[in-house]
């Protein structure tokens, strides 16, 4: 059933490449897909639609999640251009240079990560102070190995309520839990297990 979906998903966006809802449906079905057809067909699509920004923007996805970091900044940043005030680009195109930074054989790691934290930190004043974006924050500083800034915009994100989004629930939007196991590995790691399991017990325990 879920060829046969993607299949006719597919067709459709062929002939209304512009339909939000298409996009959304396509979204849904192939999200725990790892079949790079999927991939192929956004890419053959973008070349007939090069200013279609929906497909920047997922090519540029599918690209970071398959390592291609260079492709995806490219996608990203055609995106920042096209929309500079959307705080999602400005988070995207940051994380890129972060994991670029992050792989083993990089040139220029710290230029690549002024970069990256230049747009995390535009990220953060777009966004404004919220659950998101000091979680954010907080988890590309602790994949960076910056422990003691990372436990800093953590603790911010967990005196934020989340957010209040109609139709969903609090419990859907609220990362409280997701920063409170980001926390207490980092105190396991530092040694500081009673803090760790304060942290757990505090925000992880049903």
């Amino acid at each position: 059933y879920q060829c046969v979906s993607v299949l006719c998903c597919r067709l459709m966006l062929m002939d209304s490449v512009e339909r939000a809802q298409l996009w959304n449906v396509f979204n849904q079905v192939t999200l725990h897909s790892q079949d790079v057809r999927h991939h192929r067909f956004c890419l053959r699509l973008l070349l007939k639609n090069p200013e279609h920004h929906a497909l920047c923007v997922l090519n540029g996805h599918n690209a970071f999640v398959s390592g291609s970091f260079k492709h995806a900044l490219g996608q990203y940043v055609q995106a920042f251009r096209a929309h500079p005030n959307e705080p999602l680009y400005s988070l995207c195109v940051g994380l890129t240079f972060i994991h670029m930074a992050s792989q083993k054989f990089v040139l220029k790691r710290h230029p690549l990560l002024l970069q990256g934290f230049s747009f995390l930190n535009r990220y953060m004043e777009l966004r404004g102070p919220c659950q998101e974006s000091f979680y954010n924050t907080g988890r590309a500083l602790q994949q960076m190995g910056l422990a003691h800034f990372a436990i800093h915009y953590y603790q911010q994100a967990l005196q934020c309520p989340p957010p209040q989004l109609e139709g969903m629930e609090d419990e859907q939007v609220d990362l409280r839990r997701e920063i409170a196991y980001n926390l207490s590995l980092i105190y396991q790691s530092s040694g500081n297990a009673p803090m760790a399991r304060h942290v757990l017990y505090t925000y992880c325990t049903i």
